[in-house]
């Protein structure tokens, strides 16, 4: 596991200086580190974030390419997981890891129940994005 960074986060509104609507612990920022997961030749395989809460709880968020879109594995204080959440071409797909638990996808048109798994983006011909 290589790390990338380490650091501290805070509610944006701290560092705006808007923090009437905050508590102290709130106020409170969470410790964080940035791990490359899979790293070989070929490049990173993704990264996983985490975070410290004042609370004394974790949280984490595993982020890769999967079939051309970008996948979120989250997780609170275990290493198994909560929720995924895709982002498509059409949208973004959120899925609980709970049993049969209901997908959503939301995009322009609202929120709908997913009739699908996550739909792999890109054909053949479109499959390498130009570098910015």
């Amino acid at each position: 596991m290589t790390i990338l960074f380490e650091g501290e986060i805070s509610d944006g509104r701290v560092t705006e200086g808007k923090t009437d609507d905050l508590t102290e612990t709130q106020k409170k920022p969470w410790p964080m580190m940035v791990n490359a997961t899979m790293v070989n030749e070929g490049g990173l395989g993704g990264l996983m974030m985490w975070f410290d809460a004042p609370d004394g709880t974790s949280r984490s968020v595993a982020i890769e390419i999967d079939q051309g879109n970008i996948k979120m594995v989250v997780f609170r204080d275990s290493m198994e997981c909560d929720a995924i959440v895709t982002v498509q071409t059409d949208g973004v797909h959120v899925r609980a890891n709970h049993g049969s638990a209901a997908s959503y996808l939301f995009n322009e048109h609202g929120v709908s129940a997913a009739s699908s798994a996550p739909t792999p983006s890109y054909s053949e011909d479109d499959a390498t994005p130009t570098p910015r």
